[in-house]
Parts: C-alpha cells; structure tokens; sequence
C-alpha cells in the first residue's frame, strides 16, 4: 500500500503542489519541494519496515531459567490521534498519518482549520492505494473537538504539532496509558562570529529568516552578530531582502508568500 501511494504522489507532483500552496500561501517553489520530502517520507517509512525488531533476553542464569528462551518483539499500540499545523500542511500530515500506518496503527488525523484538504487528500491517496477505508480519517474540526480527540480513552498515541502552550496542555490531559509526542516551535537564534564568511551565509540567514514567511518552527528569529561586523552583516542581510520577489504563492518565481491570515498580519504590525 505504501509504495502504491509513492507511486500516486509521485504522478501528483503539480497537482499537491498546486494544493499546498493554495491553501498555506507558502510559494510554489517551496511547496514543490514540500511534496518531494512527503515523497521521501513515504519511502523512508517503506525502508524503516524492514529494520523493526524484537530482542533476545538472557536466560540460563538461575535454574528457573534454564534451558528457556525469551525474547521481545513490537506490535501496533493502537488508534494514533494526529493534531497538525498548518505551516506544511501535506507533509507534516505525511510524517504523522504514514508511519502509524506503516506499522498497523489506525490513524485519525485533526488538520489545522486553515489548511485542512492537504490531510484529505493524503487521506484518499491512502484509500486509492488499498487502505482499507476508515483505517485513516481526516477530521476536521475546532479546538474543542481537537481535545475531545486527544483525550479519548481510545487512543493510545497522540502525535501533536503546533505551540508549547496547547501541546503541553494536551499532554497534560491524555487518558491514562497514552504515550504522546510533541513537536512545539522555537526562538531559532544565529550566532555570526568575526571569522564568518558573511558572503556565503547570508543567503542562508535570508533564505533562513524569511523562508514561508518566517512560519516555520525553526526560522531565524534573532541574529547575534559581533559588534566588529555588525554594520556589514546588516547592511548585506537588508540588501538581500529588499531583493526577494513578494506576491502570488502560485508564481513559480515568488519567494515570500502572504501569512496565513489576517491576525497574523495585524500580530506582525505590532512588533
């Protein structure tokens, strides 16, 4: 089923592109390469199946043991609840919904109200290749339903992506017996040191900075940089942005993208 779903992606290309860029404003260069780490992702669950193992416990110590063997193996924990962000809408559905699958466990997926058909269509993709339907749900619903999803006392794992405050929040409500993992974002520093080659990083601290907007878990925030090249690394960081193409996220040659909404704008003009 999984590679049949490679197989779909990869004859999709334009088509999930032209999806997650639509829906998430991130320029279509950058929402291409969205859809091929998807892909990748996909192929790497594939590959990581073939590398699951149990392990041989130690007996023969004591006479109880003797002449025994023992040993662990894994199996599927159960029903996966994926909460996702809007900021990389198909892949990161990928990199929560596809390794549940890959190792038998039901999925259902709550994708950010913003950015919601990118999950969907993941969703159908699965169905397409054989997954049995049901076995990966969409549901697209408000926080409050995002909660009830979490806590259920159904499911054993739940996958969340989004800020410190509600994940942590959630962890902290879970049924008993749940396993949880949380990816939150971060103040993304850059310390630039006087020996820097200011030339060759300043495409990667824009590139860094600037990249979907500064939406992006692990864009640059802040940018420490020694007092002796202070001048230069700001005078060439501004050049650098001045040139970047702002507009329509489905122009091949735009670079920046608008925000997601307009709470986002107005938070922007506060700093």
């Amino acid at each position: 089923i999984l590679e049949k779903v490679a197989e779909i992606m990869s004859s999709q290309v334009d088509e999930l592109t032209k999806l997650c860029a639509s829906e998430g404003g991130k320029p279509w260069i950058d929402s291409q390469v969205e859809v091929h780490r998807a892909i990748n992702g996909v192929k790497l669950a594939i590959e990581a199946l073939g590398a699951l193992e149990g392990k041989e416990v130690a007996m023969g110590h004591t006479a109880s043991s003797a002449n025994r063997m023992a040993y662990t193996f894994k199996e599927p924990i159960g029903v996966v609840a994926a909460i996702s962000a809007f900021n990389h809408p198909f892949n990161l559905a990928v990199h929560q919904v596809i390794p549940a699958i890959a190792v038998g466990c039901p999925v259902v997926i709550k994708p950010a109200t913003q950015t919601p058909m990118s999950a969907i269509r993941l969703v159908e993709i699965l169905e397409e290749a054989g997954l049995p339907k049901g076995w990966a749900q969409a549901v697209v619903c408000d926080r409050t339903g995002g909660e009830l999803l979490a806590t259920s006392p159904k499911v054993s794992f739940l996958t969340f992506i989004g800020s410190g405050a509600v994940g942590w929040y959630l962890n902290s409500k879970v049924a008993n017996g749940t396993r949880v993992a949380l990816e939150h974002g971060g103040v993304a520093p850059v310390i630039v040191e006087p020996d820097a080659d200011i030339d060759t990083m300043i495409p990667d601290l824009g590139k860094g900075g600037f990249y979907h907007a500064g939406q992006v878990c692990v864009s640059v925030q802040r940018v420490y940089v020694h007092e002796s090249i202070v001048d230069e690394v700001s005078s060439k960081l501004s050049d650098y942005a001045s040139k970047l193409v702002v507009g329509n996220q489905l122009d091949p040659k735009t670079e920046v993208g608008p925000l997601i909404n307009n709470n986002e704008v107005n938070r922007v003009e506060e700093w």
